[in-house]
């Protein structure tokens, strides 16, 4: 199943969260903006900058949001590491406790998502995995991956694909 690339972006925005309320930039292969478009990082419990373990945490119905995307959990971390020219280079993120991730054709939801931007793979986690499109509906009940190279995503456990004609479920 193919999916809409703003599946990894909506989470990658995450990355550019610096303390600061508003940030811009590029990561990776997310082609997150041109440097120009701003995003948004709010969190109740606030924002913590841990120079020590290298990573951002927004705590507290954390929220980032991207242009038309959004992504929502009780708490987002973004791991980085320094690069030789004395910048930083995300390399993981993580989303956790009721996270929920909204495209403008993609609605994800899950317990928990992890994005590795070194294998560009995200997977999604929990008791109610569940990922919307503007035509189908997959659940799972191990985890959902998805490959943004390949623009394929593989539900584990259970899965349950639904259209508007057809309903295909497997157990792996």
């Amino acid at each position: 199943m193919r999916l809409h690339p703003f599946l990894c972006a909506a989470i990658g925005a995450l990355a550019l969260a610096s303390g600061n309320r508003m940030a811009s930039g590029q990561i990776g292969g997310l082609g997150l903006g041109n440097g120009n478009s701003p995003l948004e990082v709010v969190a109740r419990g606030g924002i913590e900058w841990d120079r020590a373990n290298l990573r951002y945490i927004a705590r507290g119905d954390a929220r980032v949001t991207y242009d038309n995307n959004v992504v929502e959990a009780d708490e987002l971390v973004a791991h980085y590491r320094e690069t030789r020219g004395g910048g930083t280079d995300i390399f993981r993120l993580d989303a956790s406790g009721k996270v929920r991730i909204t495209t403008p054709t993609l609605k994800v939801v899950g317990d928990k998502a992890v994005y590795d931007s070194d294998t560009a793979v995200m997977v999604i986690t929990g008791r109610a995995i569940k990922l919307n499109t503007p035509t189908e509906e997959v659940t799972a009940r191990d985890a959902l991956e998805y490959w943004e190279s390949k623009k394929l995503a593989v539900a584990r456990g259970e899965a349950t694909v639904v259209s508007a004609d057809q309903i295909g479920r497997a157990h792996v």
